[in-house]
């Protein structure tokens, strides 16, 4: 099913970008490559198209030796750069003030932007900081204080 929700803009490069690696998901690497280049639209982009089609296109072949780096490429050409450090301050301050579902999900989604793990030292930090007292209180009163992520949760 072609991506029909998610238009290409740089501000919107997540989202396009995600629905695009669905789309393309089990072709081969040239035509993925291919294909995903022909939803980059918009202005003065035929010209970069060109550009990026001189640098990254030898004898009759992209010159990425997979599609992960071929996605690197473009992350670092249109990724919002403060998209990272913007979900690292909302992580910060995340609080849980509704259910513990909706809470761990958008902690999950914000360490993830963040490029952070979920099991890493400080990440586990911020959780035992931005979760309810009461929460944090039973899990210590229980006598077995988890050392990874999945226990917390």
């Amino acid at each position: 099913q072609r991506p029909r929700d998610v238009q290409w803009t740089k501000s919107r490069y997540s989202p396009w970008k995600f629905s695009l690696q669905q789309y393309v998901a089990g072709l081969q690497k040239a035509r993925a490559i291919s294909v995903i280049l022909s939803y980059i639209q918009g202005e003065r982009v035929d010209i970069w198209k060109e550009a990026f089609w001189r640098a990254h296109y030898d004898n009759g072949s992209w010159n990425f030796k997979t599609i992960d780096t071929f996605w690197e490429k473009l992350d670092s050409i249109f990724d919002d750069p403060n998209t990272r450090h913007t979900a690292q301050v909302k992580l910060e301050s995340l609080k849980m003030r509704g259910s513990a579902q909706e809470f761990f999900t958008e902690f999950e989604q914000l360490v993830a932007i963040s490029k952070y793990k979920l099991d890493n030292e400080f990440v586990l930090n911020i959780l035992q900081r931005n979760a309810r007292k009461d929460f944090i209180r039973n899990i210590y009163a229980s006598g077995n204080v988890p050392t990874m992520y999945k226990g917390w949760k």
